[in-house]
């Protein structure tokens, strides 16, 4: 009954982990200059998913700038951080940077769901990202569209995402900047640290599926690739966390391998929560990011779906 009225009113119907992929923000819930929500169709799952954009003060058309893209954690949308980073305190300094809030599903692990498993087909968390999104994004906004201009991150599970798809796909990426990151180096870890038989409904209980797309199995996998190509990689996470244990367990992973990256940043104090961040997270990637790129400009000034001419 529920979801043939949502399906009246052209909403989405929720998936097992209450997944709406499109959720348009209200002009009011946002304090300040009022983000852009765009859409993209994602042939991956047949919708369209939703993502929320801030673009620099000085974004007129005339420059490419570099892409910073927030995942959130458990049950987040692209509209968690945005609205619930304010809430938190950050006031974010978003000169020479777009910031994307994507939307990866609210319990995905940021993985594509298992062959054969319930939501496989309907929550394609890496391919929509890596394959769907990034190329939307570039396509609409005025980017850096190399790895150069790209970093990602995010919290709890969106730290999952920055860890996990840059280091399968260290071709897209520059930077990523995980904090708290929700990793788990087992199946069994993961699939029971919420009781919500996301092993089920995600993994169709493949443990191998799962183990063979952690962070931990693919920065050893991906070593060369991702030390040939650079990738600067910064951790923080509260002191008083539970999965401080498994963040410290990831770094050891790196130094086996001989991955370069930043110091473990651990926040006294503070446990699996927004403090973890800081208040401005996101200045941190200008470190490796390319430097906005002035060009060549005519009257249309914002996106390429207006002037297609500006790609």
């Amino acid at each position: 009954m529920v979801c043939s009225v949502l399906r009246s009113l052209g909403v989405d119907e929720p998936l097992w982990d209450d997944t709406i992929w499109n959720n348009p923000l209200p002009d009011y819930a946002y304090p300040g200059p009022v983000p852009i929500h765009g859409t993209y169709y994602s042939q991956s799952m047949n919708v369209n998913v939703g993502y929320n954009v801030l673009l620099p003060p000085e974004y007129d058309g005339s420059t490419r700038f570099p892409v910073i893209y927030v995942f959130g954690g458990l049950n987040g949308d692209e509209n968690t951080y945005l609205v619930g980073g304010i809430e938190a305190g950050f006031n974010p300094d978003r000169s020479g940077l777009i910031i994307v809030y994507g939307n990866g599903g609210r319990d995905s692990k940021y993985y594509d769901a298992a062959p054969g498993s319930p939501m496989d087909g309907h929550e394609m968390a890496e391919t929509t990202i890596t394959q769907e999104l990034i190329p939307a994004i570039d396509h609409t906004f005025r980017t850096i569209q190399s790895r150069e201009g790209r970093a990602i991150m995010g919290l709890s599970g969106g730290g999952l995402a920055s860890l996990r798809l840059a280091f399968k796909y260290p071709e897209l990426f520059v930077a990523i900047r995980p904090t708290a990151a929700a990793i788990f180096p087992t199946a069994a870890e993961a699939f029971n640290a919420l009781g919500d038989n996301v092993g089920y409904w995600m993994f169709n209980n493949n443990a191998s599926y799962y183990e063979a797309g952690t962070p931990y199995t693919l920065a050893v996998q991906n070593a060369d690739r991702i030390k040939s190509l650079g990738l600067g990689i910064h951790m923080q996470i509260g002191g008083d966390d539970g999965l401080l244990d498994n963040n410290q367990r990831l770094i050891q992973v790196l130094d086996s391998v001989g991955i370069p990256h930043e110091d473990l940043v651990i926040v006294p104090g503070v446990g699996h929560d927004w403090p973890a961040w800081g208040t401005d997270p996101y200045q941190w990637a200008k470190v490796y990011l390319s430097a906005p790129q002035p060009q060549p400009t005519n009257s249309c000034q914002i996106t390429e779906d207006i002037c297609p001419n500006l790609r």
